[in-house]
């Protein structure tokens, strides 16, 4: 009798899942991460450990009206809404109450533009004890069952707005899965996330992702037989080459500090603009009154050396296309439907075009060559980001209630006035 009880039960578990709507292939084609209403939430100015209340009300929080039918009228029909979820597993009582209130009203003001929103819980490393290496280092540890939880929460929170158009990604790049170890654990750990989240809404939408910071490389290890469900997702991110999507940011990496002074490099490649990228950026190292005479000296030599490696590596929409076509052939494998994976994020930073003409044309040419290597293999996409400080927000610089219309044509959105379309 016992063994029936359990072919019942796993019957009836599977039954669930079936049961659940397909997602719609009408939606969540053409996204955007909204990185500002719910995430760096603001800390105590006594206590840095401590979230501040309310934590998601700052001028910086702000996203107008007016923007938000930009994005609609641009022909973007989804939002990534990323959220912090340091707060949410700090906040207990009335504030953690209010806290759901506050996401589904964001959720809602999306909705009411006719967007369709993915919540995202985007871990940042503002908060020590809540940095995504922290949450996700063991999943025996108290941290991530709180986490767990969360999810769990959040899941049935959505299910109640009884919306197909509002889904939810339970975690974003997680820091693991560069060893068969890490990889492992994992698999673990967003199989728990799933079955946390199914548990308390068997029809929502779930985007999953696979390891090694939710690259192509990490979504290819990670076993999808798991999350056999209608109603998944399977997200990547895609940034690559980082030298030429990431020009002109700081990074604290030793050898990578000359980063901020790279600006323009050519997209795509061409061998004979090697010597001249090279001298641009050396020159403004040169210039930078943030390197000592020493650091000058280090970080030309890096430079020279990253550079040339772009170079030689030849990038332009073949090597890109390796890397789709290495998910695709993960799916083919997996029988899973290609509509089925969504490029969750790809962008670059704008140069300016003041100082450096030929910075925005070639990273449209990337934007362009990305999108259509996604749209050719009929994956969904979201690029990073409508506005924020990270360099890659497309709004407007002139006025920030618009969307930059290079990237909008990049991408082959309306009004299009020179939209290129995608070779076959």
């Amino acid at each position: 009798m016992l063994w029936f009880l359990r072919i019942l039960a796993t019957v009836c578990a599977a039954m669930t899942v079936t049961a659940a709507h397909a997602v719609d292939a009408a939606i969540f084609q053409r996204g955007i991460g909204v990185h500002r209403p719910l995430n760096w939430a603001s800390v105590s100015p006594l206590d840095g450990s401590l979230y501040a209340w309310p934590p998601f009300a700052t001028a910086e929080h702000y996203v107008s009206d007016e923007l938000i039918a930009a994005v609609h009228a641009a022909g973007f029909d989804s939002v990534r809404l990323t959220v912090d979820p340091g707060p949410f597993l700090q906040m207990t009582g009335e504030r953690r109450d209010a806290l759901d209130t506050i996401l589904r009203t964001t959720i809602q003001r999306f909705r009411a533009r006719n967007l369709s929103v993915i919540v995202n819980f985007h871990s940042n490393s503002q908060v020590a004890q809540y940095r995504p290496e922290t949450i996700f280092v063991d999943a025996e540890r108290p941290l991530f069952a709180a986490y767990v939880s969360v999810v769990s929460r959040t899941a049935g929170l959505l299910a109640n707005m009884n919306d197909p158009s509002v889904a939810l990604e339970p975690v974003n790049e997680p820091p693991a899965g560069y060893d068969t170890v890490t990889a492992a654990r994992w698999q673990m750990m967003m199989e728990a996330l799933y079955r946390a989240a199914r548990r308390e809404a068997p029809r929502l939408t779930l985007v999953v992702t696979g390891a090694q910071g939710g690259s192509w490389r990490g979504l290819a290890l990670l076993d999808p037989a798991p999350f056999r469900d209608d109603n998944v997702l399977f997200s990547f991110h895609y940034y690559e080459p980082h030298l030429f999507t990431h020009q002109g940011v700081e990074s604290s990496e030793p050898q990578e500090r000359f980063w901020r002074d790279v600006q323009a490099l050519p997209y795509p490649v061409i061998k004979e603009e090697e010597s001249a990228a090279i001298r641009v950026v050396q020159d403004r190292i040169s210039a930078d009154p943030a390197f000592s005479a020493a650091d000058k000296i280090r970080q030309s030599i890096a430079a020279k050396v990253a550079i040339a490696t772009y170079f030689r590596e030849g990038w332009d929409a073949k090597v890109i296309d390796v890397a789709f076509n290495g998910v695709a052939a993960w799916a083919s494998r997996n029988n899973i439907d290609p509509h089925r994976i969504l490029l969750g994020e790809f962008g670059a930073t704008r140069n300016n075009p003041a100082s450096s003409p030929a910075g925005d044309p070639a990273r449209a040419t990337w934007l362009l060559d990305v999108r259509c290597a996604a749209e050719r293999r009929k994956f969904r996409w979201s690029i990073w980001e409508l506005n924020g400080s990270g360099g890659m927000a497309i709004v407007d610089r002139a006025n920030e209630s618009r969307l930059d219309r290079t990237t909008l044509d990049a991408l082959g959105l309306v009004p299009q006035t020179s939209n290129p379309g995608c070779p076959s």
